[in-house]
């Protein structure tokens, strides 16, 4: 059976992290070990986990690397053959959640990374009509990565503030490596945020220079004009979201942006990424037996 080794990201909301690693060591079974990143150069955030969470393998990372750069960071670390991924504001829905995603690993041994279906104090959840479906994207906040896929080379881009454009990435170069994700309603997760902080200029205008990187980066050249259309759609949602500041912030910055990240373009083949975008619009159900 997996053993599962329990991440978080961490920064500076100590009581947020402390309430999240109480939830997450009170599940029944409880996962093997727990590791947590605390970004940025907070001691004090880490000194108080350590005392509260003296089980817990704890690093405090000099820098600011963002939260791709601390899940790089744990799952080199971890010892588990599955990893399971929160964020310092999310943590298991269900008591149960480790004995669940050690169930749905043993039943499909060849999938990359569980999608964990995701419940958010704003929104209502249903989970009467959703099934298991391969899937094309992930959140970090609620999956479950296996190990052995990230020992091969596989990271994230380790950015500070990294919305739209860390997971969509790495999923993007998983797909075209031919690994899978699956998404599953058998494991929950809570994300207890309103995200009243995507209306901060400094966010929304790196959601959007985060959505001209992720082409920049993958694409082949061919298929840029595909990108610009998903520009031209970020920007748009993000003027009817009355997020202005953001927008103009955003567009004054995507050359620079690019230009400082032009080192990390690696192309990926124009097959692989239109069928990623085929499945991100038309997730494909499990046929029953198939992994």
């Amino acid at each position: 059976m997996d053993t599962i080794s329990a991440t978080l990201v961490a920064y500076d909301r100590l009581e947020t992290t402390l309430d999240t690693l109480s939830r997450i060591v009170a599940c029944d079974p409880p996962p093997a070990e727990v590791l947590v990143h605390v970004d940025g150069d907070q001691e004090a955030v880490g000194t108080a986990i350590r005392k509260a969470f003296p089980q817990a393998r704890v690093h405090v990372n000099p820098h600011h690397v963002g939260p791709g750069g601390g899940r790089n960071w744990l799952l080199r670390q971890a010892s588990g053959s599955l990893v399971a991924s929160f964020d310092d504001d999310s943590y298991p829905h269900d008591p149960g959640y480790f004995g669940h995603l050690q169930d749905l690993a043993s039943k499909h041994p060849d999938v990359a990374i569980f999608a964990a279906h995701i419940t958010e104090p704003h929104r209502s959840d249903s989970l009467a009509h959703s099934t298991e479906r391969w899937v094309a994207d992930f959140v970090g906040c609620g999956c479950a990565y296996r190990r052995e896929y990230f020992q091969e080379g596989s990271a994230y881009v380790p950015l500070p503030v990294a919305y739209g454009m860390e997971e969509a990435d790495l999923a993007l170069r998983m797909h075209a490596r031919g690994y899978r994700i699956l998404y599953s309603p058998k494991i929950r997760v809570h994300h207890n945020s309103p995200l009243s902080h995507h209306q901060l200029p400094r966010i929304a205008s790196k959601q959007l220079t985060n959505t001209a990187l992720l082409p920049f980066l993958r694409y082949p050249w061919y298929l840029i004009p595909i990108g610009m259309v998903q520009f031209g759609r970020k920007l748009w949602d993000t003027l009817k979201r009355r997020r202005f500041m953001g927008a103009l912030i955003g567009i004054g910055n995507v050359l620079p942006y690019l230009y400082h990240h032009r080192h990390r373009r690696e192309p990926l083949a124009g097959k692989a990424v239109l069928s990623f975008l085929a499945l991100r619009r038309h997730a494909q159900p499990v046929v029953h037996g198939s992994s």
